[in-house]
């Protein structure tokens, strides 16, 4: 038999009044404390589960405005997305870069992701003109805010550098450097090797050109843009795309003559531009499947003896003269291509290029002439999966050739209008 004690019924009640004071007193100085948030917000439905808290501050920056005005605190319903605020008043000197989810290093913040807890947003500044004395710059470079790639840019000073080993810094004063200006560190005869870190959008034309940088090249998988001539003239031996670059720039690596390596370690560039390898050591490449136009000269005068070119599903165009004056001797594509006029003139002789696709298109030039038209002599032209027509079709018809004739395994094709139609002779293999 249980004997319950009064007293103890009582003290449990009172212990229940008692939490019940103490929580509305925090409520309460909660409230006096913090004037913006309505004591109903406390309970539901507006407690934490279903509002939360957006606040605008100051980022952690060394340097920064003082007396920025900045938006007030405000209270949203779960997965709301909300408007991004005006630019905060600044004082004279300053400029307003962005708001950021970070305090420490400038991130922007995606003003169209919805809100899912408490959200802190950072205001981030920059000072106006140039950054002269920052240590982080190598020497010789001043810094100032990129509009169009949302960071630093670094640039020349005017005065000409002597360091040999450059670094350059991922950040000023929290603000992400995004991009090598132009002709920035071209002609420098101290530079030996370059560091580029994991933020760098862009490369500005002749970045480097006429440097004697040497050694190995990584460039960052953020690494966008490269411009013209950007690294031509340098003595680079390999270099290491890790993706992103969409265009590799006319001339970009032109006489790097110690350049032997170029892999594309991530997603391979849309475009090979017009002369951007052309004499240099490379003795092989592999082309991507992203990969999507080889422009003019693109490796003209270089050393390569062997091309591998990635499978692929999408089509591929090769313009004139994209091989000319290599030691290639054999290339096949097994994939949908575009083959222009002279895209293999000046290659090795006996050359054989194999197409390995059922998809075979051939361009015209300004006078209309298509690829089988220049193609090199004594060369090869092996359609490994179409089959031999029983009459003359595109793109042979307008070569002098009677109607209906069949195809002959060796051919000596006159044009109708040009001298420079003449082979002596062209292979034509067909699928068997």
């Amino acid at each position: 038999m249980t004997i319950k004690s009064r007293s103890s019924k009582t003290l449990r009640g009172g212990g229940r009044i008692l939490l019940l004071i103490c929580a509305l007193s925090v409520i309460l100085v909660s409230c006096r404390n913090n004037t913006s948030i309505p004591p109903w917000m406390l309970f539901p439905p507006y407690n934490q589960t279903t509002t939360y808290t957006v606040t605008f501050l100051m980022s952690n920056q060394e340097s920064q405005p003082s007396g920025a005005t900045l938006p007030s605190a405000m209270f949203v319903e779960k997965d709301s997305i909300i408007a991004e605020p005006a630019a905060p008043a600044v004082e004279d000197g300053w400029q307003f870069i962005g708001w950021s989810t970070n305090s420490d290093i400038y991130t922007a913040f995606d003003f169209t992701s919805q809100i899912t807890a408490n959200t802190n947003i950072y205001a981030f500044f920059a000072s106006t003109g140039e950054i002269t004395e920052d240590e982080s710059l190598p020497e010789g470079t001043k810094a100032e805010i990129d509009e169009e790639t949302g960071g630093y840019a670094i640039y020349s000073s005017g005065v000409e550098s002597t360091v040999q080993n450059i670094v350059i810094p991922s950040e000023i004063n929290g603000i992400p450097v995004t991009k090598i200006g132009g002709y920035v560190f071209s002609n420098n005869k101290s530079l030996q090797s370059l560091t580029i870190p994991e933020g760098i959008k862009e490369i500005g034309d002749s970045a480097f050109e006429g440097s004697t940088l040497q050694g190995e090249l990584i460039l960052p998988s953020t690494l966008e843009k490269i411009g013209f001539s950007c690294f031509a003239n340098t003595d680079i031996t390999a270099v290491t795309f890790n993706g992103g670059v969409d265009t590799i720039r006319s001339y970009a690596f032109r006489n790097a003559v110690h350049l032997t390596s170029v892999v594309f370690a991530g997603d391979g560039p849309n475009t090979i531009g017009s002369f951007s390898f052309e004499n240099t050591g490379l003795t092989s490449i592999t082309i991507p499947a992203e990969t999507e136009e080889i422009r003019a000269y693109a490796f003209k005068d270089s050393e390569l003896s062997s091309v591998q070119f990635e499978e692929s599903n999408s089509k591929i165009t090769i313009n004139a003269d994209a091989f000319q004056y290599t030691s290639i001797k054999e290339i096949t594509i097994s994939r949908p291509v575009i083959l222009l006029p002279w895209a293999f003139e000046g290659v090795a002789e006996n050359f054989t290029l194999n197409l390995d696709t059922d998809s075979v298109e051939f361009g015209t030039d300004s006078s209309n002439d298509n690829f089988v038209s220049r193609f090199g002599e004594n060369n090869t032209l092996n359609f490994m999966c179409i089959e031999k027509p029983g009459i003359v079709t595109e793109p042979f018809e307008h070569f002098a050739v009677p109607d209906g004739q069949n195809w002959p395994e060796d051919w000596d094709i006159v044009g109708s209008g040009s001298e420079s139609h003449r082979f002596n002779p062209l292979h034509i293999l067909w699928k068997e």
